[in-house]
Order: structure tokens, then sequence, then C-alpha cells
């Protein structure tokens, strides 16, 4: 296992390879790195868990006509929640060479989940409003970092 100051080393010679870089090698390695992290937190979205691990808080049930809760979609199979939402069209990766951005093209949903705020369950302006409880959606898990260094290291290795 590495200590602290091999891994200052590593991120030392790492900060200046990535100088000696040109702008547009830059770019291509941020938008690869953004990229690696919309898949991989698409990929969390999809399996219902925040970055730390911990799983989603479910949805709250929702009854149905005649008392039942839920369609017959939903009790056929529960819905995961942002399936729309994780889609790569919905979920950007942009990059400059100074930067790589990960988000969402419309973010209202993802906001008011993301901090848990209060919102209209409906776009109906007469829809009631919902404290929504907090599910972090975007984020660094543990392994990102590392997925990150393995991204740089393969694409600065000169072999």
């Amino acid at each position: 296992m590495a200590d602290g100051a091999d891994l200052e080393q590593l991120h030392g010679w790492i900060g200046d390879m990535l100088a000696s870089l040109a702008p547009g090698a830059r770019r291509r390695m941020a938008l690869r790195i953004a990229k690696e992290i919309r898949r991989a937190n698409a990929d969390r979205i999809g399996a219902q868990v925040q970055p730390d691990g911990t799983p989603f808080t479910p949805r709250k049930p929702q009854k149905g006509s005649r008392g039942r809760v839920g369609t017959i979609k939903q009790r056929r199979q529960a819905r995961k929640m942002f399936a729309q939402l994780r889609q790569f069209r919905n979920l950007s990766a942009e990059a400059s060479p100074d930067e790589a951005v990960v988000g969402f093209r419309s973010p209202a949903v993802a906001r008011v989940h993301q901090l848990g705020l209060r919102d209209r369950v409906s776009r109906n302006a007469n829809a009631p409003e919902y404290d929504y409880p907090e599910r972090v959606v975007l984020g660094f898990a543990a392994g990102d970092p590392g997925r990150v260094l393995d991204l740089l290291l393969a694409e600065l290795d000169p072999a």
C-alpha cells in the first residue's frame, strides 16, 4: 500500500505531465474522465445506491383506485426511481482543458432529490407539495478517485 508521500509524488508527477500536454489533449482526457464518471453515476443510480453506499430512501407507496396500492405495473414489479434521469441523453458530460463536468441537462427533479427540497408532486398548479427525502443522485463514490487516477495513468503512459 502506498503511503502519503508516495501519493504526493504521484500527484506532482501527474500534474507536471498534464501541464506539458496541449490544451486539446487535456480536453480529450478530461472528456474521457467525465464520461467514465457519468457511466459510474448512471450505474449507481440504476442500482438505487447513494455515493456513500447506502440505498436510496424508498418511495412512498402510492394509493390507486379502490384503495389498492400502486398500479398493476407497479404491483408486478417495484419501479425504480430516476429511470429517465439516468439515461445518457439526460446526464451530460462536458469538458474543457481545465475541468470536467458531469450534470443533468434539466436539473429540476435531480436538484429537489439531491438537496431534499419541497416541491409539487406534478406539474399541475393544484398538485399537493411534498417534502422529498434527500437522495444523493450525483457524487463521487469511494472507487471514483482511483478510477480517475487509472484513466490518467493510462493516458499519460508513454509506452
